[in-house]
């Protein structure tokens, strides 16, 4: 539990040493969307779908800076480093999740917006969910491969997502429609939905990523 807890310090430590201007510029031009179209919760949307990108960068400054010797220095374990990522992660969603959500409520305030509380909720689930889909298909191939040979199809999860989704919702509508009426109905399904569905995407690309991990060369 100590080398698990040690690999999440020195990720934490790699995560502080990113540029967070980016960050900030995405947090004012999601706030600026959220005042344009009147719609606080997008700004959730929009921090967590480029979140995704955000904490993927940590494999970036670990191969620029060559620490995977330094992680096989340490007395740590290839599926602790793993566990221990995903786990800061994990939480560092949670934080980035929280935040939109204080800008979203800034934003209802000022507009005086009335304020959904079955929106919110699924604006707040269904976005962490995507954040840890994209993180679950992008993190076991970082893993295994090197940041700078998969950059470039960095954005692929995103288009086959956006592209699939739409898809679904034109060809099958009524069952889109069933599904909204559920959680309409069963309100409280939308947080066990999002909470589960995220620990159970991420629980299954841990396992992938450790198994990744291990039969990648040094």
């Amino acid at each position: 539990m100590n080398n698990i807890f040690n690999s999440i310090k020195l990720d934490y430590y790699i995560l502080k040493s990113i540029d967070f201007t980016r960050i900030a510029v995405v947090a004012l031009i999601a706030l600026f969307v959220g005042f344009i179209v009147k719609n606080p919760p997008i700004i959730l949307g929009i921090l967590m779908m480029t979140s995704g990108f955000f904490v993927a960068t940590m494999f970036a400054i670990i191969e620029k800076n060559n620490l995977d010797r330094l992680y096989g220095i340490l007395p740590v374990k290839k599926q602790q480093t793993v566990i221990g990522r995903y786990l800061l992660t994990f939480f560092t969603g949670i934080v980035i999740a929280a935040f939109a959500a204080i800008l979203a409520f800034i934003v209802y305030f000022i507009l005086k917006i009335q304020f959904s509380g079955f929106l919110f909720a699924a604006w707040v689930s269904g976005s962490f969910l995507f954040f840890c889909l994209l993180v679950a298909v992008q993190f076991p191939l970082y893993f295994k491969y090197d940041f700078s040979k998969l950059v470039a199809f960095a954005n692929l999860p995103y288009i086959f997502l956006i592209i699939g989704g739409a898809f679904l919702i034109k060809r099958y509508p009524e069952l889109f429609a069933q599904i909204i009426k559920f959680f309409v109905q069963n309100s409280y399904m939308v947080w066990v939905v999002g909470i589960l569905g995220s620990m159970l995407l991420l629980s299954i690309s841990t396992w992938i990523a450790i198994a990744l991990y291990k039969n990648r060369e040094s």
